[in-house]
């Protein structure tokens, strides 16, 4: 009797064994994509000289990767506008201020680990000549495929970036800008291409096999939602226009999502997912609750509203039925987004951290280089107060 239970243990522990080995065989690599949105130029939390309430900063930038300790399947990426400031009230009469920033916002890119970043056409005010000096100077590619020589009509920058990873899995990574949208001055010898048509032979060819395709942008919703209608096979599209950020990844349709953070680097995003074949459907158990929550709230509303037009009178009718409308129209396009798990799906997870004050310390190299720039900005300062 006593070994026929060492027997069946026995059996019980391998079949364990088994079962764990087989869970952890068949899981697949995750892939790890950090972005940081629309620097503007800033090295310290949202560039202003009180920073106790404020948010952003290359240092806090660092210790914070310190602390996720990215693995080997990792993309660093910086979407949006990258070197001029928010206005251009902001940029007049300060170009060389600007211009010099530029150098230690890459320098600190550079140590950051950043590995391709994006530019706006805000951005060409620098002269495009002068953002080909950054790029030699960047230790990653800066890119933009619709930013153009006017006399060449060939990309000012490079257009994309090729990352190959573990077991032939390969990224590919664009970018694209829409006009100056603050009446930033424009470098007269560029010219800014219709996005979907700097694209055309990116998709219908370059990126042919990629496992996955992100774009970086500063598209607005409507923009970036007809791009990637017209090209499903865009998986991500990072950055996008507006101040305010998102709180999680948002998918567009099955196997495409985007997400934004919060201008002037003030956020920074963390996206894992499984690494798989190309075209699959993306799953995320949190954004499907958070597309059930907010149509389940909003079908309540509308009761809630169809009950009250039982008394009310002729004006509040109209609110009411105006209010149910908008919901009913709402909860359609909720309905719309795909949150269904499926077989082969990739499932992935997303979050935004706010870069306050919590990520002041311990001290690192970013500080040193912030530390340089206020001492080139104090030189500068000097010499036109000499002439």
């Amino acid at each position: 009797m006593q070994k026929k239970q060492f027997i069946v243990l026995g059996v019980a522990a391998v079949a364990a064994v088994v079962g764990i080995t087989a869970y952890f065989l068949s899981c697949k690599p995750m892939l790890t994509i950090i972005s940081t949105q629309a620097r503007m130029g800033e090295l310290e939390p949202c560039g202003c000289q009180q920073a106790q309430n404020q948010l952003g900063g290359v240092a806090r930038e660092a210790n914070v990767l310190k602390k996720w300790r990215l693995g080997k399947n990792s993309l660093y990426l910086s979407p949006g506008q990258l070197f001029v400031p928010e206005t251009f009230i902001e940029y007049d009469k300060k170009e060389e201020h600007y211009s010099k920033k530029a150098s230690y916002v890459v320098k600190a890119m550079n140590q950051l680990g950043v590995q391709a970043a994006s530019i706006s056409a805000e951005d060409t005010a620098l002269g495009f000549k002068r953002l080909q000096e950054l790029a030699n100077e960047a230790q990653f590619p800066i890119l933009s495929a619709n930013l153009l020589d006017k006399s060449t009509h060939q990309p000012i920058l490079k257009a994309y970036e090729i990352f190959k990873f573990e077991e032939g899995y390969t990224i590919a990574v664009t970018a694209v800008t829409q006009k100056s949208k603050l009446g930033m001055p424009i470098d007269k010898g560029v010219e800014i291409q219709d996005p979907s048509e700097a694209l055309r032979p990116l998709m219908n060819g370059t990126f042919k096999g990629a496992n996955l395709i992100v774009v970086l942008s500063d598209l607005n919703d409507t923009a970036r939602d007809a791009l990637v209608k017209e090209y499903p096979d865009i998986n991500i599209v990072l950055g996008g226009l507006g101040n305010v950020g998102n709180h999680r990844a948002y998918q567009v349709t099955k196997t495409s999502m985007h997400l934004n953070t919060s201008v002037k680097g003030r956020q920074m995003a963390r996206i894992e997912v499984e690494m798989g074949a190309a075209k699959l459907p993306f799953y995320n158990k949190e954004f499907a609750n958070f597309i059930r929550e907010e149509k389940q709230w909003r079908t309540e509303r509308i009761a809630s509203f169809r009950e009250q037009l039982q008394t009310a009178d002729s004006k509040e009718k109209a609110t009411l039925e105006f209010g149910a409308d908008k919901l009913g129209f709402e909860i359609a396009d909720l309905e719309a987004i795909p949150v269904q798990k499926e077989a082969t799906s990739l499932e992935y997870s997303s979050k935004v951290i706010d870069l306050d004050a919590t990520w002041d310390k311990p001290e690192n190299s970013l500080a040193q280089v912030v530390m340089e720039f206020k001492k080139s900005v104090h030189d500068i300062a000097v010499r036109e107060a000499g002439n």
